[in-house]
């Protein structure tokens, strides 16, 4: 499986989810206009509370999960390693 190959050097990580210790909440990636930060929106009333530089998540791309992580620059907030035209309304999931 190609999603085991990239996760194969943390193994016991892949494990522990798979045992349920970890626990993945999916959402979509918005906007915060009042922080400036992006969040990711779970349900109607619920949200992450503000995606910091450096956070990991997986984006749902070509009907796979994608490991990445949220960066910003002086161009605003972006995925590393993924190629999207907008980050906004973006399928992601996020270690809980």
């Amino acid at each position: 499986m190609v999603w085991q190959k990239k996760y194969q050097p943390h193994g016991w990580y892949f494990l522990l989810f798979l045992m349920g210790a970890i626990n993945m909440r999916e959402g979509i990636l918005i906007p915060d206009m009042q922080s400036g930060r992006a969040d990711i929106h779970f349900s109607s009333d619920d949200c992450y509370g503000g995606l910091h530089c450096g956070t990991t998540m997986d984006i749902w791309l070509n009907e796979q999960w994608v490991p990445t992580r949220i960066e910003m620059d002086s161009r605003g907030w972006f995925l590393v390693g993924v190629q999207i035209e907008t980050l906004w309304g973006q399928r992601v999931r996020i270690r809980w």
